[in-house]
């Protein structure tokens, strides 16, 4: 048997009951106090560098706030939050980010061709406020990217499935949630949608949250590069905009949903949980597995080779 991303906290002997809902009550209260104190609210245009680091770092310490309470609670999901494999999977993420900023970057060439799409074609120079709010967005979105996947597509879905073990409810619920704290209008309202629901999928498709961490980090990078060169207006104005502010945005999930399905089939990812003898359900190898009846040839055993010098192998070195 194998365990799909949501039901990773569920079936792990370590859970108890009690610890995820704990783990959630007190990382909204001490994110609650934290919001307070440094006066966070919307997110800030870029050309406010100050304001929009104060946005984005308050958001960024939610992670640190839920992996604590889930170390305090002592819950299995403090690790298997991340992935199937318990972890980040470095190389996986870096092919993830590949993706996702080429594919955002073409949805947005390809809107700046549409009127009302919010995204204009002339690109100026940023003014050196506007510079800093770009360094400000480069160094602390990914740790907002971080956070939002952790709680949204990490935490709630995980958290649910230990109640209703079916995947698509977790999907739901966290993305009504995470649009609902995006805000932006009815159209601002509809990308969120988008964004969320992709990278719910995307979490549950290849069992972590590499891919939904990336698509973050690219839409609000690119989106806060252009605002800072004059292409698109802050969120506050692109809420007046009409059905075609979307397309940017329906475009660029399309894209990326298309080529991570493709990388999962091509690599072979592991996207369910591995298992104690060491071996994992890999998407190729779904359909081409064994028999668990079927007979297998006897391992060979060797002796175990010296770990350093002057250590002594198993057979002690006849």
């Amino acid at each position: 048997m194998s365990t799909p991303y949501h039901l990773l906290t569920r079936d792990d002997p370590r859970h108890r009951a009690w610890q995820l809902p704990v783990a959630g009550a007190m990382t909204l209260g001490a994110f609650v106090v934290v919001a307070t104190l440094a006066g966070a609210g919307p997110l800030d245009p870029v050309d406010r560098p100050g304001a929009l680091a104060v946005d984005l770092g308050t958001i960024a310490l939610a992670a640190p706030l839920l992996l604590g309470a889930l170390w305090l609670t002592g819950s299995p999901a403090l690790r298997l939050l991340w992935s199937v494999e318990g972890r980040v999977r470095w190389g996986w993420w870096g092919r993830c980010c590949a993706i996702t900023f080429g594919a955002v970057t073409l949805a947005l060439v390809l809107a700046s061709a549409l009127p009302g799409s919010g995204v204009g074609r002339e690109v100026q120079v940023p003014t050196m406020t506007a510079w800093f709010g770009v360094v400000v967005a480069l160094v602390l979105v990914p740790g907002r990217a971080i956070a939002e996947e952790l709680v949204f597509r990490g935490y709630l879905p995980q958290l649910i499935g230990t109640v209703v073990p079916v995947a698509w409810i977790g999907v739901a619920a966290s993305t009504c949630f995470f649009a609902a704290v995006q805000g932006g209008g009815t159209w601002g309202l509809v990308q969120g949608v988008l964004l969320g629901l992709t990278a719910g999928v995307l979490t549950q498709r290849t069992g972590g949250l590499e891919a939904a961490v990336a698509l973050n980090v690219a839409h609000h990078v690119m989106r806060l590069g252009l605002e800072a060169g004059g292409a698109m207006d802050p969120s506050q104005l692109r809420a007046d905009l009409g059905a075609t502010s979307v397309l940017p945005t329906l475009v660029s999930v399309l894209l990326v949903g298309v080529l991570v399905e493709w990388q999962v089939r091509a690599t072979g990812l592991v996207t369910r949980r591995i298992e104690a003898d060491g071996t994992g359900v890999r998407s190729a190898e779904l359909e081409a597995a064994p028999h668990p009846d079927q007979a297998r040839p006897p391992a060979r055993v060797r002796p175990r080779s010296p770990a350093y010098p002057g250590d002594i192998s198993d057979d002690w070195g006849r």
